[in-house]
C-alpha cells in the first residue's frame, strides 16, 4: 500500500513537472514571438523612416532644382525682353534696333522670330516667352498673332509638362480666348469644353483657372447666340467664385 501511494505521488509529481515545463516552454516561446514581432516592427519602422528621409531629401533637391530653374528662366526671359523686344525701339541697325518709331506689334513679331534660336536649349522658357508675347498681342487686338503664340506655347508645354499641367492648361485657355476674339467661337467652345474636366480633375472645381475657363466658355456661348447656356454658365461661375472668394469680393 505504501509503495502504491509512493508511486502515485511520484506520478503526480512528474505530471506537475511536465505541466510546469510545458507552461514555461509556452511562455518562453510566447516571449520569443513577442521579441521577434517587436524586432520586426522596429525593422519596418526603420525602413519606413529611411524611406521618409530619402523622400524628404529628394523633395528638397527637387525644390532646390525648381528654384534654380525658375531663377534661370526669369533671367533668360528678362534678357530676351531687354535685348529682343525693348531693343527694337533703338535707331534702325543699332544693336537690333528697328527704328525709334517702331510699333509694338512689329517689335514683338521680330522678337518672336528669334525665339527658336535664343531658347533652343530652354524649351520651357521659350514656351513661357511665347505665352507672354501672346498676352501682349491679344491686349493690343492682334488676335490672330496671339492665337499662334498661344497655340505654340500650349503644345510645347503639353509635350514637356503634360496636358494637365497648370501651365499647359493656362496656355490652352488663352488659345481658346484668342479664337473667340477672332470670331471663331465654335472652335473656342470645343477647346473650352475639353478644358473643363481637365482643370476640374487636375486643379479642382473651385480653382481660379477652372472658374476662368467656365467664364470664358460662357462668353463663347454668348458669342454664338446660345444665351441660355451663357447665362447658366455665368451663374455657375458666379456661384463658384462666391464660394471661394466670398460675397464681398468684386469679382
Amino acid at each position: 500500500m505504501e509503495r502504491h501511494r509512493a508511486a502515485s505521488l511520484l506520478a503526480a509529481t512528474l505530471i506537475v513537472v511536465l505541466i510546469l515545463a510545458t507552461l514555461l516552454n509556452y511562455r518562453s516561446a510566447q516571449r520569443a514571438r513577442v521579441s521577434m514581432n517587436d524586432a520586426l516592427i522596429a525593422e519596418q519602422e526603420a525602413v519606413a523612416e529611411g524611406r521618409r528621409a530619402r523622400r524628404a531629401e529628394q523633395a528638397a533637391k527637387l525644390s532646390e532644382r525648381r528654384a534654380a530653374e525658375s531663377e534661370s528662366a526669369r533671367l533668360a526671359l528678362s534678357d530676351f525682353l531687354t535685348k529682343d523686344v525693348l531693343a527694337a525701339a533703338r535707331p534702325k541697325g543699332d544693336r537690333g534696333g528697328l527704328g525709334i518709331n517702331v510699333k509694338l506689334r512689329d517689335a514683338i513679331l521680330a522678337a518672336a522670330e528669334k525665339l527658336n534660336h535664343r531658347f533652343k536649349d530652354q524649351p520651357r522658357v521659350e514656351a513661357l516667352a511665347r505665352h507672354e508675347l501672346g498676352v501682349t498681342l491679344r491686349l493690343i487686338g492682334e488676335y490672330q498673332l496671339a492665337a499662334r503664340q498661344f497655340e505654340l506655347a500650349w503644345r510645347s508645354r503639353s509635350r514637356l509638362l503634360g496636358s494637365t499641367h497648370v501651365d499647359s492648361l493656362s496656355s490652352h485657355n488663352s488659345f481658346a480666348v484668342a479664337l473667340n476674339g477672332l470670331g471663331e467661337a465654335d472652335k473656342a467652345i470645343e477647346h473650352l469644353q475639353a478644358l473643363i474636366p481637365r482643370c476640374s480633375n487636375s486643379l479642382g472645381e473651385d480653382a481660379e483657372l477652372t472658374m476662368t475657363v467656365w467664364n470664358n466658355l460662357g462668353q463663347a456661348y454668348f458669342q454664338t447666340g446660345q444665351h441660355e447656356l451663357a447665362v447658366e454658365t455665368f451663374r455657375k461661375t458666379l456661384l463658384g467664385r462666391r464660394k471661394v472668394l466670398g460675397l464681398d469680393d468684386p469679382i
